[in-house]
Parts: structure tokens; sequence; C-alpha cells
């Protein structure tokens, strides 16, 4: 009488991610950079987070200062950001390569805060093309163009192309 027999063995792995090799995430970067930098102003000037406003612009060569940081290798889509003027201007291309950008915390009143300018509009910024994670939104000068065209083209930053 022949018999077989068979062994099975199950194997169990576990795996540990420590700190400094967890997978690296463009999104919670920026935004973890964007709420440190804004939590760093409003201690160091001992102001409210709740009166601090995100102002961006094209970087001119200026020095930058603890309020502020540069930011590099994003793209517009929708429109084009003069670097002259500081405005939006209507354009065919799809994508544009934006210059450096520096993005400064500025003291604003709380009233104020998510308030427009006749001239501004507020340009999303997303982590890629997909447009589906939302960093946070900008306010731009609209130059002469009517905003409501701005808003239809779908005017956005997008942070970080592939």
């Amino acid at each position: 009488h022949n018999s077989s027999v068979y062994h099975s063995c199950i194997y169990f792995f576990f795996f540990q991610a420590e700190d400094g090799i967890r997978d690296f995430c463009l999104s919670r970067g920026l935004g973890d950079v964007y709420k440190r930098q804004r939590q760093y102003v409003a201690q160091n000037h001992k102001w409210s987070l709740e009166e601090l406003e995100a102002s961006v612009t094209i970087h001119q060569g200026e020095e930058l200062d603890d309020d502020s940081f540069l930011l590099t290798g994003m793209a517009m889509e929708g429109a084009r950001w003069n670097e002259m003027t500081q405005t939006l201007e209507l354009n065919i291309e799809l994508s544009i390569n934006l210059p450096p950008l520096v993005l400064r915390w500025v003291q604003v009143d709380r009233d104020k805060k998510n308030s427009l300018k006749e001239d501004e509009i507020f340009v999303p910024v997303y982590l890629n093309k997909s447009r589906k994670n939302l960093i946070f939104s900008i306010k731009i000068k609209s130059g002469k163009i009517d905003k409501n065209l701005l808003y239809q083209r779908g005017v956005a930053i997008i942070a970080w192309q592939s």
C-alpha cells in the first residue's frame, strides 16, 4: 500500500516602515510645507493663523525672507501669467511652464481674508493634471480679462507634472 504524504507550509511576512523610508507623497509634501511655513510665520510674528493669507507672485530675483518660500516646476493651464504685470493673459497653449513663484505669508484682516478685489480671481493649485487633489487656492490679478471667462477656461496651477 503506497501512501503519499503532503506537507504544506504557510509563511507570513510582516513589513514595517521606519521613519524616513515611507513612500514619498508630493501632495502631502507640499501641503505639509504649506502648513508648517504658515504655522512658523504665525508663531514668529505672534499672529493668529486666521489672519494669514498666502500671497503668490512670480519670483523677480529678490531675496526671500523667513515668511516666504520658492515654488518651482509648476505649470499653468487655461491662461498665461505675465511676469512683468503679474496679471493673467489669455493664450492658446493648453499648459505653460511657470517661472519660479514666491509664496509669502501676509497678515490680513479676518474680514478681508477670503474676499477678492475687482481685478482678482481665485486660482486653484492642484497636485497634478488629473485635478483630483486640490492643494490650496491663491489670488491672482485678472487684469482686464472678464473673471467669468477665466473661470470658464478652467485656469489652474499644476504643482507636479509627470
